[in-house]
């Protein structure tokens, strides 16, 4: 399991609300994962999110601001499956990585016990 797909599912869950954490995040791993690389995809993330600057005071909205309107019913609906679907393909996408980095492994240990 790759760091991306634990620092994905984080990003997932922020945008849902929700505070990431360890087991959330192992809940929702499509695969089993190594405890010390969730955690470590967890701190990446942190640290990713504690770099992205603020909003300060001059441009954060204010109360009286209007709300930007949100996009229209029958869009919200259709891109719902959409974004399940992208989110879906990154974690097949990481999965694979995670694939072909184990494969690589395995080939150069196999050549370094034959040659």
């Amino acid at each position: 399991m790759s760091l991306d797909t634990v620092m994905s599912i984080a990003q997932q869950l922020a945008a849902e609300g929700r505070q990431p954490s360890v087991a959330l995040i192992k809940s929702r791993l499509p695969a089993p994962c190594p405890m010390p690389d969730v955690i470590l995809g967890l701190q990446r993330w942190r640290s990713q999110q504690a770099s992205v600057p603020a909003q300060t005071p001059s441009t954060a909205p204010r109360a009286d601001d209007t709300p930007t309107p949100s996009l229209p019913d029958e869009w919200q609906a259709a891109v719902r499956p959409l974004q399940t679907e992208l989110a879906t393909l990154r974690q097949e996408v990481a999965q694979l990585r995670d694939e072909v980095v184990m494969l690589r492994r395995l080939l150069r240990q196999a050549s370094s016990a034959h040659g």
